[in-house]
């Protein structure tokens, strides 16, 4: 299927396109005040400015698969009971009953299968897996490949029977509102995912590639322009997550007072480094900040498992040019236990590294997830 990934950020559109192992990355700079906070503050004008940037860049396809901003879903990671995908599905409402504020018939739920815990017997097979178990994933992220069944007991017995998934509900309303949006727009949507399950899509297909690797931990930080999500994954089961009030937004402020210039002109400045204006002394001081509290969400990561092998941050979104910034203060000896990546690093190796290709990484990973 030829599907578009599409990120609507809140400063940038980035649209990710592959076919027959090539990939196209746009990244267009929206107009001022169209988004805040996640939240498009003016449908109509959104849909004429995404139709704009598909005939600009001549984009025939129609079929979209869509990022879901954090503030419109609800994501939980858990572990059920061994059942099957009919009874999965009829308690999938439940188990937000605590989370969801409406009548749970106005949402849309969906799940992945990231893991199958089922008991074996000392000397005998493994039972035969439920419809449940054995389905490799739900229909939000297209899975192919089975999923890992996990055997943590020393006599051959999981501990824990049961199926770890990634679980994700949204409001029927909002996503009625994203289908009219880019419906206006020439396109389709045909899958909307929340980030956390978008970067499995995206792991899942790096340990296709890499399946010596499937025991490691990813830690990935997307700096936006408002806030930074830090996203921690035990191979491609999603472990914890935290968001900082940190992003893009403070830098520019920063360079609007050193330049003297607006907001909307300093946030030119950073994507340009302009008269090299990130190496100015208060920028550093917002790096700080950044690597500061980064390492206080991995510290209390590694005091809650002292088992951990963590030891990779991959960096990506719009901010991503500030990772450099953060690196030469972690070769300074900040934390010198950790390896500092781009997002390039995770990606297959046919998609072209290019300047965009951090900013686009959420859209890349929906690509990557909708073509399997």
């Amino acid at each position: 299927m030829n599907i578009v990934g599409m990120d609507i950020g809140n400063g940038d559109l980035k649209l990710v396109m592959r076919q027959r192992g090539t990939t196209r990355l746009i990244v267009e700079r929206m107009p001022k005040n169209l988004v805040d906070n996640g939240r498009i503050v003016d449908p109509d004008s959104m849909s004429r400015f995404i139709k704009q940037v598909k005939r600009k860049n001549r984009i025939s396809w129609s079929d979209c698969a869509l990022v879901l901003p954090s503030n419109v879903t609800y994501f939980r990671s858990l572990t059920v009971p061994v059942m099957s995908e009919e009874q999965l599905r009829f308690n999938l409402p439940y188990e937000f009953r605590d989370y969801v504020a409406n009548d749970s018939d106005e949402y849309f739920y969906d799940y992945a299968v990231t893991a199958i815990r089922l008991p074996v017997p000392t000397g005998g097979e493994a039972p035969a897996a439920s419809s449940a178990a054995g389905k490799e994933a739900s229909d939000a992220d297209g899975s192919a490949e089975p999923m890992p069944e996990v055997d943590d007991g020393a006599d051959g017995s999981a501990v824990l029977p049961g199926i770890d998934i990634c679980a994700a509900a949204v409001e029927k309303v909002v996503i009625d509102r994203y289908t009219d949006i880019l419906r206006h727009a020439g396109f389709k949507l045909r899958l909307a995912l929340p980030r956390e399950m978008a970067y499995i899509g995206l792991l899942r297909r790096y340990l296709v590639d890499h399946p010596n690797e499937a025991k490691r931990e990813f830690c990935i930080v997307d700096i936006g322009f408002f806030l930074t999500t830090v996203d921690i994954y035990a191979g491609t089961t999603y472990v914890a997550s935290h968001t900082l009030e940190l992003g893009c937004f403070q830098v520019d402020q920063v360079i609007s007072e050193v330049m003297d210039v607006e907001e909307h002109v300093a946030a030119s400045y950073r994507y340009s480094n302009h008269h090299e204006v990130l190496f100015n002394p208060k920028c550093v001081v917002v790096y700080e900040r950044f690597w500061t509290e980064i390492v206080r969400i991995l510290n209390f990561y590694n005091f809650d498992n002292p088992d951990n092998n963590l030891h990779d941050i991959y960096f990506c979104g719009g901010g991503a040019v500030l990772a450099a910034r953060v690196k030469h203060l972690v070769d300074l000896g900040m934390h010198s236990s950790l390896t500092m990546h781009g997002i390039a690093d995770l990606v297959p190796g046919d998609v072209e590294r290019t300047d965009n290709l951090s900013s686009c990484s959420l859209a890349l990973a929906m690509a990557l997830t909708a073509e399997r």
